[in-house]
């Protein structure tokens, strides 16, 4: 829609230009620069955050970020779709599980695309979560009967002798739904409602997920905290663990809020946003995973002790940590087969960008593959991109092994896109997935080969 003012709605690809139209919505987005905090819009996927910028201004132009979504602010709308919208239904089918409905211009005319996509990610968890039953535990409680239940609580049952009750109080370990747990879903469940427009959980919820919630809101009880942050940390039980993504995932939805800035009157920014640089990480990392049967594949982000570092003086203190986003390494061993860096970023050649690649990933990815070496062996490193036609990651892919004499190791390049044809292999891989995941998988069976790496 458009006003003498400017669109209403203002539609952008992330990576990508914004087109604007007049000096109105010019300065409309400048404004918003400054009232825009990103952290309290986007619900992450995962622990990682940075100083990456939802939009910025740079060579006299207005560009997206990573992010997608959209902000309002100023009664206008600002939405950010992705880029690679095709292979996008797959990055999501590939880490969770999901179908997305895909339709030509879908993005662009639906405002929920972006809550129905946290819906069906959260009903996909929360299935996940459940596969084992309901979030049971062990809770004590005083019981008052003629009879004892559990260890004798000496002086309550005093007092209720006393008052001729001839009751025992005992102290027992009933076995109930988590309050705390039950008390999360339920509300990440409500919010989610309410984002929709209060939608029938039929269309993004399958049967087993609305009998599961609706347990959870009968179990629920009367429990309630001002905010989310007052919520206890929960102590997972190895029957507990597998509700940890759902819950993580559920308090990221409910911390996610919108930011009112008054300044002569109230100026209310909201929104709801989504790094595409976690989801990218997410789905190479799920590439990787199922390719290499046998080998240990860690994702940095959950894994404390997977961090190199570039200096160690003689008393073994270590300064500067570096995580690459994904170590291969040795299941028994633990020795690094490789480093990985998932990088969502276009590689077209650019004023800043002339040989389509940043100067810092190559120095970044150099440092990995330095620090997590042993004597005698350098770790090889791999950098993945998103793919598309005239790509420059496709000419550096071409050019595999770029090799570093500095550390004697191999740098590789890969394209990989999720844009399925009719031809495409049986095993359900994209022609770049493919390459990338027999690629990855070359290299470690010919350093094998080779006697670099114990077995």
């Amino acid at each position: 829609m458009k006003s003498a003012q400017g669109r209403t709605e203002i539609i952008a690809n992330d990576l990508s230009e914004i087109g604007l139209i007049n000096d109105d919505e010019k300065i409309w987005l400048q404004n918003l620069c400054l009232y825009l905090d990103k952290e309290l819009f986007t619900i992450r996927l995962t622990d990682k955050s940075d100083d990456e910028p939802v939009i910025e201004f740079r060579h006299g132009r207005w560009y997206a970020g990573r992010y997608v979504g959209e902000i309002q602010y100023m009664g206008r709308t600002l939405r950010i779709t992705p880029r690679y919208e095709s292979s996008f239904h797959r990055w999501i089918s590939t880490i969770w599980g999901v179908r997305m409905i895909q339709s030509k211009g879908s993005y662009r005319n639906a405002n929920m695309w972006l809550w129905e996509l946290i819906a069906r990610i959260w009903g996909e968890q929360l299935i996940r979560g459940a596969k084992h039953g309901l979030p049971y535990t062990r809770m004590e409680e005083t019981l008052k009967a003629p009879s004892l239940r559990g260890r004798m609580k000496v002086m309550e049952t005093a007092l209720e002798i006393g008052k001729g009750t001839n009751r025992l109080a005992s102290l027992s370990k009933s076995k109930v739904v988590h309050p705390d747990i039950a008390y999360i879903l339920s509300n990440g469940y409500r919010r989610i409602k309410k984002e929709l427009g209060h939608r029938n959980a039929h269309n993004w919820l399958s049967d087993r997920g609305r009998e599961i919630i609706g347990l959870l809101l009968q179990s629920e009880g009367c429990r309630s905290y001002k905010t989310i942050y007052k919520i206890p940390k929960i102590k997972y039980t190895p029957i507990l663990e597998s509700y940890r993504p759902v819950v993580d995932l559920t308090l990221r939805i409910l911390q996610q809020k919108s930011f009112g800035f008054s300044s002569n009157g109230v100026q209310e920014v909201t929104g709801t946003l989504l790094d595409m640089a976690e989801i990218w990480e997410l789905y190479v990392y799920h590439l990787l995973r199922n390719a290499l049967a046998g080998i240990e594949v860690i994702h940095t982000g959950r894994v404390r002790e997977a961090v190199g570092n570039l200096f160690v003086n003689g008393n073994g203190k270590k300064i500067a940590s570096l995580k690459p986003d994904f170590i291969i390494r040795m299941p028994s061993s633990k020795q690094v087969l490789a480093v990985v860096d998932a990088k969502y970023k276009h590689t077209f050649v650019t004023l800043s960008k002339p040989t389509g690649l940043e100067r810092n990933d190559l120095y970044q990815i150099h440092a990995y593959m330095d620090a997590f070496s042993d004597q005698g062996y350098s770790a090889p490193g791999i950098l993945v991109y998103p793919d598309e036609n005239d790509a420059e990651v496709r000419r550096y892919q071409q050019g595999n092994p770029w090799f570093s004499s500095q550390l004697k190791s191999n740098l590789y390049f890969y394209g990989v896109n999720g844009e399925l044809g009719e031809e495409d292999s049986d095993n359900g891989l994209t022609p770049s997935e493919e390459q990338f995941c027999m690629g990855v998988r070359e290299l470690l069976v010919g350093n094998l080969r080779n006697g670099m790496w114990d077995e």
